[in-house]
């Protein structure tokens, strides 16, 4: 593949930066790296996290940015702490947002049920427009995501491993497939990484893969690729050493009033 016919196709204007959409469209796989914050090693200081956004060859072609308060990264787990991350494309544009709301009480899978106690992240692209959102769901041992359209009709559910170990010695890459909403395999399916010893043990970096089956839709591609988040906040980020927390199952769920408040969604 000839990645650099690809990224200099010229784009119709359409108001928002297309180029590294229409190379996503192209692909079937994404890894997704944490950047590494060595300020993070020798202090209990949590960083806004940063992303790199590569394709099989690990060529980056995006960037995703985390916008957070320090105060709420120093008292507050990642699970509950309110945040933006923006993914720009290598110029700096802004291909689409994410955002989660504080939530004092986020993560505990078995309380799913209650919106108070559960994760959701919101997709806009382009960014002031509702794309999808993903829900933990109820659960008290297999962590357990649902993710929404814009119109809040279930598109997939992903599931993973009730005992996930991975740890020196256990280093198989934990899977996290997407079904359909009548419980077919999508042929999506979200990967954690083992990342070496050393990253795992000293380290809150995580990577992460997305596959996609072939010609599925861009829009698809970036729920799926939103839903990843809400796992790491969720599973991984919250336990700071790559070490999993509880998962979760509930409806379908609608953007949260003041979302819809903020961002003018209906």
């Amino acid at each position: 593949m000839n990645v650099g016919v690809i990224l200099q196709q010229p784009i119709v204007n359409t108001g928002m930066p297309l180029e590294a959409l229409n190379y996503l469209a192209s692909l079937d796989f994404l890894k997704i790296r944490r950047e590494l914050d060595y300020s993070e090693l020798p202090t209990p200081w949590e960083v806004a996290n940063r992303y790199e956004v590569c394709d099989s060859n690990d060529r980056v072609f995006m960037k995703v940015t985390e916008g957070s308060e320090p105060c709420d990264r120093l008292c507050f787990k990642p699970v509950q702490r309110g945040l933006v991350l923006r993914v720009t494309d290598m110029s700096g544009q802004e291909i689409a947002r994410l955002k989660k709301d504080f939530k004092c009480c986020a993560g505990w899978g078995c309380c799913a049920n209650f919106d108070c106690c559960a994760l959701e992240m919101f997709m806009e692209s382009p960014v002031g427009r509702h794309l999808s959102s993903s829900r933990q769901m109820c659960s008290c041992c297999c962590p357990r995501f649902r993710v929404f359209d814009a119109y809040g009709k279930q598109m997939y559910d992903m599931n993973g491993p009730c005992c996930p170990c991975q740890v020196p010695g256990c280093t198989e890459d934990l899977e996290f497939p997407l079904s359909n909403p009548e419980g077919s395999y999508s042929g999506a399916k979200v990967t954690k990484i083992w990342d070496g010893m050393g990253r795992v043990c000293c380290t809150k970096t995580n990577t992460f893969g997305c596959h996609f089956p072939p010609r599925m839709d861009v829009k698809r591609k970036l729920s799926i690729f939103g839903s990843l988040f809400a796992l790491d906040y969720v599973e991984f980020e919250n336990n700071g050493n790559g070490e999993f927390g509880d998962g979760g199952e509930s409806y379908p769920i609608y953007p949260s009033e003041s979302y819809q408040a903020d961002t003018g969604w209906a």
